[in-house]
């Protein structure tokens, strides 16, 4: 007797079998990325220059150096006395705060990529001599979602009597720190910024304050 042994069909694959996991694959990024969407409009829906204008005068006024360097190009150009560099927003802002500046209330209008915010400027300067508010103005130009050029229009002839009391003050009495707290900026002097002149200015503009208000 002849025995035939029939060798066992190749299985077949199939040819959908992926298809559930596929689905569910889908179904998954789909759902993070409406999560992502929720909790990031900003991806989604970017910033216009209004909006992020509006969030450097928040970030300025309260002192916050990190929101600030987010909003800003890291090569943007910047003239915003004292500073002078994207390098400098760190120590820029802790001197700010040491002088106690505020641009509030402030009002921001759009004009494409420039956003101009004027506003009413109050320092601790003002404050001890009894000097009103000054008026001034930023200009930002914001290119591809974050601030390009950052130009800062200071009110320098309603301001400058303030500085210049308490400039003449630290040369009469403390000659010797003078070259640590200010340096040449064009036509005027300005805040040098180093950790050392920000705690001497701390310490003079509170002896400055009891000097003239006892």
């Amino acid at each position: 007797m002849t025995t035939t042994t029939q060798a066992p069909s190749p299985k077949v694959k199939n040819p959908n079998r992926w298809l559930p996991s596929l689905a569910t694959a889908v179904v998954i990024i789909l759902v993070a990325g409406f999560l992502v969407a929720r909790a990031n409009p900003s991806l989604f829906d970017p910033a216009t220059p209004l909006e992020i204008a509006n969030e450097y005068m928040e970030a300025r006024n309260a002192f916050d150096a990190s929101r600030a360097q987010e909003l800003i190009n890291p090569d943007a150009a910047i003239s915003d006395t004292p500073i002078i560099g994207y390098d400098e927003l760190e120590l820029g802002y802790e001197m700010l705060q040491i002088y106690g500046f505020q641009y509030e209330p402030y009002a921001c209008e759009e004009f494409g990529a420039l956003v101009r915010c004027t506003y009413q400027m109050t320092s601790e300067l003002q404050r001890i001599v009894g000097a009103p508010p000054v008026e001034g103005e930023f200009d930002i130009f914001v290119e591809e979602g974050r601030i390009d050029q950052l130009y800062h229009g200071f009110n320098f002839d309603d301001f400058g009597p303030n500085f210049e009391a308490f400039i003449d003050w630290i040369g009469a009495t403390h000659p010797e720190s003078f070259d640590q707290l200010f340096r040449e900026q064009g036509a005027v002097a300005t805040p040098v910024l180093t950790r050392e002149s920000r705690d001497l200015a701390a310490t003079y503009l509170a002896e400055y304050d009891q000097f003239v208000n006892g």
